[in-house]
């Protein structure tokens, strides 16, 4: 029994460090979290193509539900891009957050909304029934971007 405390320690401190391991596995996993080096990335169809197999989409809307600010306070420009399976990647169009404080939102009406036109060669691979890859990345304007998160709630196609 004289070693239970050193033994109940060693135990508490090997299940810190799983939580730890697992917390940071879950990140790097987290396809809708983007960071200066990895994009969020969402694949998207037409939920209903139109009656005469046109698409109906023609903008998409990203939705952010927490975004946290460089370390320094530089800028970061948030840089939207789609691509189809097996084509090269496109800009779509780019935004800031303001003000540029960290937020969180839980409930849709404090969500940031960014609309984009929708370029036509995307138009006609939904209209197909085919998947677009969107990704949006974070991009310093100066300096490193160290410590600057965002999180996609959702990309909407309208």
């Amino acid at each position: 029994m004289a070693n239970a405390g050193p033994r109940r320690a060693a135990v508490g401190c090997f299940l810190v460090l799983a939580l730890w391991i697992a917390a940071a596995s879950a990140e790097e996993g987290d396809q809708l979290r983007a960071t200066v080096d990895q994009p969020a990335r969402i694949t998207a169809t037409e939920a209903a193509p139109g009656s005469n197999g046109a698409a109906t989409s023609r903008r998409v809307v990203v939705s952010v539900t927490h975004y946290r600010p460089t370390d320094d306070g530089s800028p970061i420009e948030v840089v939207v891009k789609a691509r189809t399976a097996g084509g090269g990647e496109q800009d779509i169009g780019s935004f800031g957050i303001t003000p540029d404080r960290e937020f969180t939102s839980t409930a849709p009406s404090t969500t940031q909304r960014f609309s984009f036109a929708l370029p036509s060669e995307f138009v006609a691979v939904l209209a197909a029934g085919k998947p677009v890859i969107f990704s949006v990345h974070l991009v310093p304007v100066r300096g490193e971007g160290r410590g600057a998160a965002l999180r996609v709630g959702t990309i909407e196609l309208h």
